[in-house]
């Protein structure tokens, strides 16, 4: 045995998708951090923040520390500019593992939703959707 292997917890996958097919969203950068409440026992003074890359069904695999964190906080930077991401997430550790956790809408603006979108226990669902055309018309004005 390895001897990281005492410090590794629960596995969790992050899932990256388009909120309106649910296609997997490969290749996209995802950063992961456990956070702790103060005065929480800690693996040691610092936690490495886990950093990859979604692979063809859209999922990014991770392996939540013991003892476990509190909270969870998970960013993806899409690769097109021309998607709109509810990117970061942040949530209970415990919420993760028994529930799952749904990142917001991609936005909320004239959005509908074409399906449910649920999470499985252990998975952080991150959900993105291609822009409009008038949204890619007007997004060089509106990142400015």
């Amino acid at each position: 045995m390895w001897p990281v292997s005492s410090c590794l917890g629960q596995p969790a996958t992050v899932r990256v998708v388009d909120v309106h097919d649910g296609r997997p969203l490969q290749k996209e950068k995802v950063s992961v951090a456990f956070l702790y409440e103060k005065g929480q026992k800690t693996l040691g003074e610092h936690q490495p923040n886990i950093h990859g890359e979604t692979d063809a069904n859209g999922e990014l695999q991770i392996q939540i520390p013991e003892p476990e964190p509190a909270h969870i906080s998970v960013m993806v930077h899409v690769t097109s500019e021309y998607l709109l991401c509810g990117c970061w997430v942040l949530g209970d550790t415990k919420d993760l593992i028994q529930k799952g956790i749904v990142g917001p809408p991609p936005s909320t603006k004239w959005e509908k939703s074409d399906a449910a979108v649920k999470a499985a226990p252990g998975e952080v669902l991150v959900q993105a959707r291609p822009m409009r055309f008038f949204e890619r018309l007007f997004y060089p004005i509106m990142k400015e």
